[in-house]
């Protein structure tokens, strides 16, 4: 009997130690990603994704965090959406991330938490630098070449705007979509987006061995786009798991995670 105590007794430290870990460690999940016609100049382009923080802190002003991106070279940095809880309701977190970033360009656009008035750092991520996109695109020259970026705000199934964010960007320029959420993707795919950023599925949080995401918002159980890299046709989207949690206060086998991503040059157009 005390030896089938001991054992249960163990078994859930272990359990608790897991589960404690993945909630509160820091990935680095890495892609490269081939994009057809992209310009030689750009071939390499780095840019840094991280999404849904949900008021989480890693560490003083994000020390951890910091101590992640400390490390990494990249171009530019896109954040997409859910910096902000709804039901925490705290922006330092956000706003801490900001001097993480090294002073790269960085794109922000909204998600289906930080659409509500009380949840908005337009003002704040506007006063550090951060361009926020809404419904719109703005072209970057980076690394003497030219690349455009779009957002669209929170498209939980479809973006309503979508047409009119892209309607500035001439036909074969490079063009980078930011969306929160993963339900994008068939529209992007379909005016030939080269590469969409989402995040919002926060990769299911708990994640089984060998089936993957159990539930993700948006898509129910066994969703298909819950996290990682996906492609159709000439577009490639990439799903972050990101960084916080909302709902379930835990994450199990999905860790939270930072996003870098390797622009390629591919044959085409």
């Amino acid at each position: 009997m005390l030896r089938r105590v001991a054992f249960y007794t163990v078994a859930l430290v272990l359990l608790a130690a897991y589960v404690w870990f993945g909630t509160n460690s820091i990935r680095l999940t890495t892609y490269n990603v081939n994009v057809a016609g992209l310009p030689q100049q750009l071939d390499g382009l780095r840019i840094l994704h991280l999404s849904d923080l949900h008021g989480k802190e890693f560490g003083r002003r994000q020390e951890r965090l910091q101590a992640t991106v400390d490390s990494l070279d990249f171009d530019i940095a896109v954040l997409t959406g859910d910096f902000v809880d709804a039901v925490k309701q705290v922006k330092q977190p956000a706003l801490d991330v900001v001097p993480v970033l090294k002073g790269k360009p960085t794109f922000y656009v909204f998600g289906n938490h930080d659409m509500r008035p009380e949840c908005d750092v337009t003002r704040e991520f506007t006063a550090l630098g951060v361009q926020v996109l809404r419904d719109r695109a703005v072209a970057i020259l980076v690394r003497g070449g030219s690349v455009w970026i779009a957002g669209v705000d929170y498209a939980y199934s479809t973006a309503a705007n979508l047409d009119s964010a892209l309607s500035r960007i001439p036909s074969g320029q490079t063009t980078l979509l930011l969306a929160h959420a993963p339900g994008v993707f068939g529209q992007a795919t379909s005016r030939g987006v080269d590469v969409v950023l989402t995040g919002h599925t926060h990769g299911g949080q708990v994640r089984l061995p060998f089936l993957g995401a159990v539930w993700a918002p948006g898509q129910g159980f066994a969703p298909v786009h819950s996290w990682g890299l996906f492609t159709s046709g000439k577009t490639s989207m990439i799903v972050s798991a990101g960084l916080g949690e909302s709902i379930v206060p835990f994450r199990f086998n999905c860790r939270p995670e930072v996003v870098l991503v390797t622009l390629r040059s591919a044959p085409g157009r």
